[in-house]
């Protein structure tokens, strides 16, 4: 799919007369628009004009992009970068978007300090990180959003339903039970474990019975961790869950992102 914020870029570091912050937001605002055809982009671009453009330096972008789709982060680390380029601030936003495969009402990424592959985005159209101060990413899942997810897991529920509130996740539904369709609750508090989200404080009722603690936590097994960030460990940033909250049936949560050192 290439990267994101390489088509952002990539549209005006050709050497050209084009050499002020706001023109080469509108130039990389027609590049997403092309690259990513059928969302919406807006691009803002900060910073001195002239050679500082051409050098790949600024103060800040800020990306806002609504229906699009990323199979991918929109960025990798360097391998080695002889020409860098700076930012001081990266802000990229996401409405109605699909990520990594999960519908998101809202995805932000922000970004300080931040150095990257000059050569890289130039030649290769590739925006490789260098260096990065703090960074952090924040999500915001509608229920619909996750109830498809559980779903899946969970075969043997029929017309499940999610719903969050008051930092509570609720999902009904109807499970087979001696030939019966038997109504089945369960009530947990959704909550980050390191790069993950997981449900604690678990309570399963089948047909208004509470199941003992063995029974409750062989259901659980299909459920946690209910998404794990960077499963397969190809980001470049290490992932830290600092909160999940349920309110007003989504989930927002808010991780703190880290670049890997290199092994």
């Amino acid at each position: 799919m290439g990267y994101l914020l390489a088509a952002l870029l990539g549209g005006f570091l050709a050497f050209n007369s084009f050499a002020t912050p706001q023109k080469a937001a509108r130039m990389a605002q027609d590049a997403l628009q092309k690259a990513y055809p059928g969302s919406t982009a807006r691009v803002q671009i900060e910073g001195k004009r002239g050679s500082n453009v051409l050098k790949g330096k600024f103060r800040l972008v800020r990306v806002e992009m609504s229906d699009v789709t990323l199979a991918a982060l929109p960025f990798s680390p360097s391998q080695g970068a002889k020409k860098i380029g700076r930012a001081e601030k990266i802000e990229l936003q996401l409405v109605n978007a699909k990520f990594l495969g999960l519908p998101i009402a809202r995805a932000n990424f922000d970004f300080q300090d931040v150095e990257y592959d000059f050569d890289a985005l130039r030649k290769r159209s590739q925006f490789q990180i260098v260096r990065s101060g703090p960074a952090q990413m924040r999500l915001q899942l509608g229920a619909p959003a996750l109830q498809t997810l559980f779903a899946e897991r969970l075969g043997d529920i029929e017309n499940l339903t999610i719903a969050f509130q008051n930092d509570r996740l609720l999902l009904t539904g109807q499970r087979d039970v001696l030939g019966f369709k038997t109504p089945i609750e369960l009530t947990a508090r959704p909550v980050g474990a390191g790069n993950a989200v997981r449900l604690e404080n678990v309570v399963i009722k089948v047909g208004g019975v509470a199941l003992p603690a063995a029974a409750a936590s062989a259901l659980l097994k299909d459920l946690n961790p209910v998404y794990t960030f960077d499963r397969e460990g190809n980001w470049p940033f290490n992932v830290e869950v600092q909160s999940v909250t349920a309110q007003n049936n989504a989930l927002n949560l808010t991780a703190n992102l880290s670049l890997k050192t290199a092994p």
